[in-house]
């Protein structure tokens, strides 16, 4: 943490082992995260002052999976990108994130086709508390059927971070005849809704309720927001584009947004 006056004006979530630390593998981006409305002339000398710091630990090499710009509040992530290749950085790789900018209507065919099957099998949209449900009858199923993965976070886990943050981390669903069908657990990140994790039973697949859930999300419930992180859409195996996932994502508005990944070989920069 870097503090100006007894006030934060930045952090680096930190992890990993011996000489190198990853911001950070345990989460789809982090990098620095800077106080809004700091000045970007403040901005190098923080990075300097961290890489000192981290040079004098003995680490060498810091990888960063930096903050896309459609979270950042009041900052140009090009002027840090610019920031950190002059102090050294390298890219290692870059990855689309899809994003959908609100207020937006449906206009892809086969949503609103999808949204009226739903509608007159009489599907229901609601706000859920039970997360336990979700987890254990939806998705954690169709992960495994179909990716043959788990969720990121254990039930414990994510009842926890609830629990901290009980009115930023939401889960919507979709029930039939009150059995649960379809459901996404949203993060609320200033104004912007992040969804992190989506999944469907079988039957609600069929119904097509997660078109029904997400046209009533976007089109209504959070229809004020600035927009809808769709996350990435990449292949665990491969690391190559799932083009499937991609056409979903765009189907909803999804624009795809470019960020890098950088490393910072500390003996060198």
């Amino acid at each position: 943490m870097f503090f100006q006056n007894h006030k934060v004006l930045a952090l680096l979530p930190l992890e990993g082992e011996e000489e190198q630390v990853y911001s950070h593998r345990g989460l789809t981006y982090a990098g620095w995260i800077f106080r809004k409305g700091i000045e970007w002339t403040e901005l190098d000398g923080i990075l300097k002052i961290g890489l000192d710091y981290l040079r004098e630990k003995g680490i060498k090499v810091l990888n960063l999976r930096v903050v896309p710009e459609f979270l950042c509040i009041s900052t140009s992530q090009n002027d840090y990108y610019h920031l950190l290749l002059q102090n050294g950085a390298k890219i290692l790789e870059q990855k689309d994130f899809y994003f959908t900018q609100l207020p937006f209507t449906i206009q892809d065919r086969g949503k609103k086709w999808g949204k009226r099957k739903a509608e007159k099998k009489q599907v229901q949209i609601r706000e859920c508390f039970d997360l336990g449900k979700f987890w254990n009858e939806v998705l954690i199923p169709c992960l495994d059927q179909r990716h043959q993965a788990k969720p990121i976070h254990s039930l414990s886990e994510i009842e926890l971070l609830k629990s901290r943050f009980p009115n930023s981390i939401n889960l919507w669903t979709a029930h039939l005849n009150g059995e649960l069908i379809a459901g996404t657990v949203l993060f609320s990140i200033g104004d912007v809704i992040h969804c992190q994790y989506i999944a469907s039973t079988e039957k609600g697949r069929k119904l097509r309720a997660l078109d029904l859930l997400f046209t009533q999300l976007m089109e209504k419930v959070f229809r004020g927001k600035r927009g809808f992180s769709l996350g990435t859409a990449i292949l665990p195996e491969t690391g190559l584009p799932d083009m499937g996932l991609v056409q979903w994502k765009e189907s909803f508005g999804a624009k795809a947004f470019q960020v890098p990944s950088f490393q910072l070989d500390m003996l060198n920069c």
